[in-house]
Parts: C-alpha cells; structure tokens; sequence
C-alpha cells in the first residue's frame, strides 16, 4: 500500500477524500482554518491525523513530518537525532539538508510553489521512494496552468 505524508494547508474538507484507499497521515497548516471540518473528513476517509507532528517507521526508516511554521518545533524535531527523515511544508519552495544524520526535506507544494520548476514532461518532482538505503524522487504529474 501507497503511504502519503501530506505536510499541512489541506484547506479544504473536500481535499481529503482524493486520498481515501490509501495510508494517508496528515498534520494540519497555518491555512487549515476549518479544523473541525477536516478532522471529520481525515476521520470519515479513515485516515490519519498527527498533532501538532507526525512520526512513523516505513522499512526500517523512521520518518517525521510537519507543517513547519513553528520554528521552534521543526529546530526541536531536526536537531533530535530521532528521525532519519524529516518532511516539513509551510514555504511551499522545495528544499533539501542535512542536519546532523537526519535528511530535512522540504517537497514543495504541487500548486502554488515557488518556484515553478516543472520537469520536461511536466510533472514536478516532489513524490519519493523511501528504502532502508536510499530515497528517490518520483514525478508526481501536474497539469499545466495549476
């Protein structure tokens, strides 16, 4: 089964269901103001909801992931040594360090990304394959004008 890590602003309940049928762990944004609303969408889906962070461990690999517009929890959360992975959101510009053994991933956004950075088949490279000895990326398609 396909897991999905989605790192806030969901903004809409709507959002939500394109994900049912998958194992799909969410963490709200600074725009995600109907809260309730999307916790009964997660809930409804029977997905998942991590608050105020998310943490798992896909094949041997433990992941974290949040929003990241508390500076203080994504600082806390990368400098643990706890994680192998940490996947954050909030600038939607995609990014990618080292802190200490823990790789911070930033994915971007799959709209309103800044900046727009298409591949040539029009695809923007922010899905990835997580291994106990490596991640790749994988081309999520997009249509043009999103």
């Amino acid at each position: 089964m396909t897991t999905v890590l989605h790192c806030g602003d969901i903004e809409d309940p709507d959002a939500v269901e394109p994900f049912s049928g998958l194992d799909a762990h969410f963490v709200f944004g600074n725009c995600d103001g109907d809260r309730s609303g999307l916790r009964k969408a997660i809930a409804r889906a029977g997905l998942h909801l991590h608050e105020p962070f998310g943490h798992l461990e896909l094949a041997g690999v433990r992941l974290a992931f949040v929003h990241g517009d508390d500076g203080v929890l994504l600082r806390d959360l990368e400098n643990s040594g706890h994680f192998d992975y940490l996947f954050h959101g909030h600038t939607h510009r995609a990014g990618e360090r080292k802190v200490g053994a823990t790789r911070v991933i930033n994915p971007g956004a799959l709209h309103r990304a800044q900046p727009q950075d298409f591949s040539r088949s029009g695809s923007r490279h922010r899905r990835y394959r997580i291994g106990p000895h490596a991640m790749s990326s994988l081309p999520v398609p997009v249509p043009v004008g999103r």
